[in-house]
């Protein structure tokens, strides 16, 4: 069947027998098997050849049924295989528009559009807009609390295909598979009608929600696909909302709160248009003279955080280890000040005036001594440079000596968190560190 579809071209015949092989192909146990017969359903030589409507109705019967998969590169290959079937669907959409278009004209193409049409069973653009509305709104099902990691996963990535290949977003990082020039036309026919409303609200709150996912995965996902594709800025009530959120996860102990307050702060610069969500406060580390507007405003609030958890845990470790850990402000820093490109895409780029640079090298290295100190055990034995780095046994007993003088007990949650603290801030301040210093 994959052989008669490359040598002609024609989508798989509708007799009994070859409907039903593919229908068991589609249901196997065997992941290869059922790629196998989706990729025949969505693959085909001619890019602007349509697919037919019983090729259409054979994909929505399976991917509500595989989106659990634990396979990884079954997932992969499942975007894939969509993203082929979406460009046929779009090609093939603009390429009536534009026939269309030119008989408008008086142009010399003739025939009815039954005889450019979709093969067997034409199809309208309508039925086309239907498939790629109902398939953009199948994730937003699956991305609520509760499913699991692997269905969360798949629909994710199907939206990624939805949106690199129906929408007109220009990705600079791209070289090749970027929107045609008319695809707005086909957008306007669509919305025209009602559908392929992609960046509805509800839809962006639903992408805001998985920032806080379980799972590293999702949440990065969530996150590029919101940079990427979604328009700028965010609605002005979702800023302070966002930030103050942002705030509160920076300020939990929990690594993973941490490293969610530091999306927050990534999406807030590259999405929030008005930097007056970022109060001004007397001491603020950067100056007014320093240009980079919404990166500055928010390096403006992650200083002043830093400053807070850095005397914190200067006057009292153990406190700050469970209300104002550092580690959550550095992985911010990380994530808005790295000056090359991450798995989200380029990050705006402060200009940090040397004064600015200056405050943020003396602040890191205030905390890296700090919590170095700590973990040596002894403040003036971290200073010597020629001391040998404590071992792990070390380190466990710096760390219950720290507990002990603060009156709380030696082994369990404080340890665990404090131990956290350290070591988790220690290594995320040398990236922290290297940003700046090559600004």
């Amino acid at each position: 069947m994959s052989a008669r579809r490359a040598a002609s071209a024609a989508p798989p015949r509708t007799t009994p027998a070859p409907r039903e092989t593919l229908r068991l192909a589609l249901g196997s146990l065997d992941d290869g098997v059922r790629l196998a017969a989706l990729n025949l359903l969505c693959c085909s030589p001619k890019t602007s050849q349509p697919p037919t409507g019983a090729e259409l109705s054979a994909v929505r019967g399976f991917l509500p049924l595989n989106l659990n998969c634990e396979s990884a590169p079954f997932r992969q290959h499942l975007q894939v295989a969509l993203r082929k079937l979406l460009v046929r669907l779009r090609d093939s959409c603009l390429a009536r528009l534009k026939a269309r278009r030119g008989r408008g004209r008086g142009g010399a193409r003739q025939g009815t559009e039954e005889e450019e049409g979709y093969g067997a069973g034409t199809r309208s653009r309508d039925s086309v807009a239907d498939f790629v509305d109902w398939l953009a709104q199948l994730p937003f099902a699956y991305l609520a609390p509760g499913h699991s990691y692997q269905r969360k996963r798949t629909v994710l990535l199907l939206l990624s295909a939805v949106l690199e290949t129906c929408t007109d977003t220009w990705r600079p990082d791209k070289k090749k598979g970027q929107p045609p020039a008319n695809v707005s036309d086909l957008i306007g026919f669509a919305r025209r009608r009602g559908r392929w409303d992609f960046f509805a609200r509800q839809k962006l709150l639903v992408l805001i929600g998985c920032l806080e996912d379980s799972t590293n995965e999702v949440r990065e996902l969530a996150a590029g696909l919101l940079l990427r594709f979604f328009p700028r800025p965010l609605p002005p009530d979702l800023g302070p909302a966002l930030l103050d959120r942002a705030g509160q996860l920076l300020r939990s102990p929990r690594v993973q709160d941490g490293q969610t307050g530091a999306l927050f702060f990534r999406v807030l610069l590259e999405m929030c248009g008005d930097a007056a969500v970022f109060p001004e406060r007397d001491g603020a580390a950067l100056s007014a003279d320093a240009r980079g507007g919404m990166a500055d405003a928010v390096l403006r609030v992650l200083l002043r955080e830093l400053e807070e958890h850095y005397l914190t845990a200067k006057s009292d470790l153990l406190l700050a280890a469970k209300t104002r850990p550092v580690h959550g402000v550095l992985a911010a820093l990380q994530k808005c000040l790295l000056d090359g490109s991450d798995t989200l895409g380029p990050v705006q780029k402060a200009v940090l005036p040397l004064s600015v640079a200056d405050a943020i090298l003396d602040l890191l290295e205030r905390v890296s001594r700090l919590l170095l100190g700590v973990l040596y055990g002894d403040q003036a034995a971290c200073a010597e440079e020629t001391e040998a780095p404590p071992s792990f046994c070390d380190m466990g007993n710096a760390i219950r000596s720290v507990i002990a003088q603060g009156g709380g007990p030696g082994v369990g949650e404080g340890r665990t968190r404090t131990a956290c603290c350290c070591r988790r801030s220690t290594a995320w301040s040398s990236p922290a560190v290297g940003s700046p210093s090559r600004k």
